[in-house]
């Protein structure tokens, strides 16, 4: 609750500026969360949301809930794009929620509408619990008031902190009053907070008591009366509770409310009453009485499990987090497919709030396994990506290095030889496969980051007898790559995504001479511009353009210099095929032109590949690629002209959640009107791969 506390302190007592979360307890007096403001100034909606821009080519709209917690009035208002595939959504509207209680502000709860539901179904939406909160942010600026939405609480302190600092540096704030404001806030919340649970807990005590000893009372009654004064009110009980439920069928709780009640006056012995008149007061948001009249419930013949999930809901309802989930897990363990399913989910609501991610993610996922309702399903889906951008917002912004290890075996049926431009040698062998990347984030930003990274990769070949020779060192290549990529996400070109420029140095060493030990044999100076965007929520595209100039440092003939000038197009296209977008078809084409000093080593280059992976069993991933390739050596002596086929499969078995096994297969088949790059071969690996942020 600490930290909860650090992300929702107020600054009301400043002039125009206010701190706010759309899912605060309902302090009491001048709390945290209240926000007040004039009314003849507009509130100006402001979100930022690349995700939303599914279609290019139309101004994209999301429509919003704002509540006021305390009087349950709400709104909706429509976010729309404000150009054509900028991300950026606005809304504008007035609010005139009359504060209630005393209350000296708004307590504001912002929601996203789902696309397929009107507003006949908002009241039922924001009953049953399932919409997502949106944080957000909200300060008065000149004539309008901004309410700015985030998806988490690390962009959301970002942009309070951005604030904050513009303030004292236009001397609005000094930093050490800031500081002593704050801290001042923070306790007098703690200690607001531990009143209202305590006061909150007599309150229920109270009630649970009053409403026990009214049974009791109401059931010595019945036993003074007569038998058939008994059976007429029996008989009477029976048809108004009747009546009670065919109001609430139709939802008019109201109209039951009290009927219910009645049949519980009349016939304190029948517990059903007692458990319809519980449900039916937390359909009238009565959630401390709902729990009071549903604990009278107690005869064998009521549904425990249903008892359990509204139970769990009231508890929710009146933010006892910890209540709410131990009845939750209960429905869990039940044979109630569907209550199971909802318990599940708004357990995974609760890790959420709490920040568990991890739990919370694998709650939404079973959901999503297992739930036969489509809403619930796009419900838990839409949480899953809201977890995905904060766990790896948080997780790259702690943790600034990435180390990967992988080392492995493979048996390659004709080894290539990369010093003579990937020229077939012929010769099978055993080869021992090891590499290192490291990245160090030196700039870890919403928007952007920038980072240096560094890759050694090496390989030892043998015979199929583990012996090795110069025949197998000279061809065994040891690699060394290191790059500075910045990426910077937003709008650029009119389009919403993630646009990477990579400054790099690549390195081959080989003992090309057999003379013992590798030198430098190429030399790659490469710079790469990559823009990747969702084309909607199931389509990933991804343009890419490379050029590099690689200079060899072997001694060739004039024709057959490798130093050269090359420039490569990528268009990569992927589908998800379900919710957790771990099944897909992925098209990838590029076009290549190498431009080299030696003519017979000038060439143009087509590919094309179809990619397909999805789980298989249990915990495994399968993945099968299919490529080929084309390449016109226009200007060779020879007319060179060369086509590939290749085929890969492979299978990823986690062994922990840093360490996977690798397994893969490969048929590559070249044809070349040159013998000497003219051949068939295939390689059989397994691999061990270790990832870790530190």
């Amino acid at each position: 609750m600490i930290l909860l506390l650090l992300f929702i302190f107020s600054l009301a007592q400043l002039p125009s500026f206010t701190f706010a979360q759309s899912n605060t307890t309902n302090f009491s007096g001048k709390s945290a969360s209240q926000v007040r403001w004039d009314e003849q100034k507009q509130l100006v909606v402001e979100y930022e949301a690349p995700a939303l821009n599914k279609n290019p080519n139309q101004v994209e709209t999301q429509r919003l809930i704002l509540r006021d917690s305390v009087t349950k009035k709400w709104v909706v208002t429509e976010l729309r794009e404000t150009d054509q595939n900028s991300g950026n959504f606005q809304s504008s509207v007035r609010l005139s929620f009359a504060p209630q209680n005393g209350a000296q502000g708004y307590i504001l709860e912002v929601y996203f509408l789902p696309e397929q539901k009107t507003l006949d179904d908002v009241n039922n939406l924001l009953e049953a619990g399932t919409l997502i909160h949106k944080l957000y942010y909200i300060f008065q600026d000149r004539n309008i008031v901004r309410l700015q939405i985030y998806d988490s609480r690390e962009q959301l302190k970002q942009a309070y902190q951005t604030r904050i600092q513009a303030l004292i540096d236009k001397g609005v704030l000094k930093r050490s009053t800031l500081g002593a404001f704050t801290e001042k806030k923070r306790s007098e919340q703690v200690q607001d907070l531990k009143k209202q649970a305590v006061e909150a807990e007599q309150q229920r005590q109270i009630m649970e008591k009053t409403e026990q000893e009214k049974r009791l009372e109401g059931l010595r009654q019945e036993k003074a009366l007569e038998a058939k004064e008994r059976a007429r009110r029996k008989e009477e009980a029976s048809k108004i509770a009747t009546q009670a439920l065919e109001f609430y069928n139709k939802e008019h709780f109201s109209e039951a409310e009290p009927l219910f009640k009645k049949a519980t006056e009349l016939d304190p012995e029948t517990s059903s009453y007692f458990y319809q008149y519980g449900v039916t007061l937390y359909k009238l948001d009565q959630f401390t009485k709902s729990l009071s009249i549903l604990d009278l419930a107690n005869d064998p013949s009521i549904n425990t499990t249903e008892k359990q999930y509204f139970r769990a809901l009231d508890l929710l309802k009146l933010k006892d987090f910890a209540q709410a989930r131990k009845e939750f897990e209960n429905v869990v363990l039940s044979e109630d497919s569907k209550l199971k399913t909802m318990a599940v989910f708004f357990t995974g609501v609760l890790d959420l709030q709490l920040e568990q991610f991890d739990l919370a993610k694998k709650e939404f996922e079973w959901v999503i396994d297992h739930s036969e309702d489509h809403n619930l399903d796009n419900q838990a889906e839409a949480y899953l990506d809201q977890i995905a951008n904060a766990q790896a917002f948080l997780q790259k912004k702690s943790k600034r290095w990435t180390i990967n290890l992988a080392g492995g075996f493979n048996y390659d049926s004709n080894i290539l030889n990369a010093a003579d431009a990937n020229a077939a040698t012929n010769i099978a062998g055993l080869r021992t496969t090891y590499q290192a990347f490291a990245e160090y984030r030196a700039l870890y930003e919403e928007t952007r980051e920038w980072a240096v990274q560094g890759n050694y990769s090496d390989v030892y070949s043998t015979n199929t007898n583990f012996s090795s020779n110069s025949t197998y060192s000279a061809v065994d290549p040891q690699e060394l790559t290191l790059y500075a990529p910045y990426r910077w996400r937003g709008t650029a070109f009119g389009t919403s995504g993630q646009f990477t420029f990579s400054p790099g140095y690549e390195q081959i060493n080989m003992d090309v001479s057999s003379v013992g030990s590798r030198t430098p044999i190429i030399e790659s100076y490469v710079g790469r511009l990559d823009w990747t965007f969702l084309e909607n929520e199931n389509r990933l595209e991804v343009y890419s353009a490379e050029f590099r100039r690689d200079v060899s440092l072997v001694s060739q003939s004039d024709v057959d210099q490798l130093s050269a000038y090359k420039l490569t197009f990528v268009w990569n296209n992927t589908w998800f095929r379900d919710l957790k977008k771990e099944t897909a078809w992925t098209l990838e084409s590029s076009l290549a032109d190498n431009n080299a000093d030696g003519a017979n080593q000038t060439y143009y280059q087509l590919n094309a590949a179809i990619d397909y992976s999805q789980p298989w069993l249990t915990n495994n991933f399968v993945n099968a690629r299919l490529g080929l390739s084309y390449s016109d050596y226009a200007q060779n002596s020879l007319g060179r002209k060369d086509s590939a086929l290749q085929f890969s499969a492979g299978l990823r078995h986690p062994l922990t959640p840093k360490l996977s096994a690798l397994f893969i297969g490969t048929v590559l088949t070249n044809n070349s009107s040159e013998s000497l790059y003219t051949y068939s071969k295939y390689t059989l690996s397994a691999s061990l791969n270790w990832l870790t942020d530190l």
